[in-house]
């Protein structure tokens, strides 16, 4: 009787333990942003992957032209290689969010498979405190926003960030400016979709040759004016009372 037990336990206790890790969505976790609803027409325009060398500068000189600021999340290895950027940002209002130092898969590291409990997961930890260190030396001011690679987060990493202070910021709408999309339909996508209190995801860095992002910004923001829309950071996003 006792071993039939326990084999009866053993596909309840496997079932108990898929269910711990397959329930978990982003959709649900309070510490994951992709929109946050607001009465104000505000929304924030997001830009991973730099800075880049030869594409952030030119970003910024326009975002300065339209007095529109936007949140970077910067990739460590990058920004040591400009820090005047990163500086840059900063005293121009922009802010900086954090993308990891060397932008793992992060779905192909050990504590993508690790329960919530594992908050000090030391890989994460070391990719996320190496970029804010980078930050901190260029601008003095601490990240406070984790934006992980390829939005890949599950129940630990959103724990592990949770951990160590960071709110994890997404998106809803993918303007996929690093693929094949040229700057027209990149600008309708957003134009078709776009509402209050959207996170628009952008990248200043791309390995394509012939980036479409500024182009793309350049058709969208002055019809988002037009239409009423604000441009804002993250952090005021997701601080605006809805």
């Amino acid at each position: 009787m006792k071993r039939l037990k326990l084999f009866l336990m053993i596909p309840v206790m496997a079932c108990a333990m898929m269910l711990s890790t397959t329930s978990y969505s982003v959709m649900t976790d309070s510490n994951v942003y992709r929109h946050h609803d607001n009465d104000c027409m505000k929304i924030a325009l997001t830009f991973d992957d730099g800075p880049s060398p030869m594409y952030t500068a030119e970003i910024l000189d326009y975002l300065q032209a339209e007095d529109v600021r936007a949140t970077f999340f910067v990739v460590g290895t990058q920004a040591r290689m400009a820090p005047e950027l990163l500086r840059r940002e900063e005293a121009e209002g922009h802010e900086i969010g954090n993308h990891t130092d060397s932008h793992p898969r992060l779905s192909r590291l050990p504590i993508a498979t690790v329960s919530a409990a594992c908050a000090d997961c030391s890989v994460l930890r070391r990719e996320i405190e190496a970029c804010a260190e980078t930050v901190y030396e260029a601008t003095e001011m601490r990240t406070t926003l984790f934006r992980p690679p390829e939005g890949y987060c599950t129940e630990a990493i959103s724990a592990a960030a949770a951990d160590m202070d960071y709110r994890i910021i997404l998106w809803n709408i993918d303007t996929r400016d690093w693929d094949n999309a040229m700057a027209a339909d990149i600008a309708q996508n957003i134009l078709d979709n776009v509402t209050a209190g959207d996170i628009i995801l952008f990248h200043d860095s791309v390995s394509r040759k012939d980036s479409q992002t500024l182009a793309a910004l350049k058709l969208v923001i002055p019809k988002l004016k037009e239409q009423g829309y604000q441009f804002v950071t993250v952090s005021e996003l997701i601080d605006t009372n809805a």
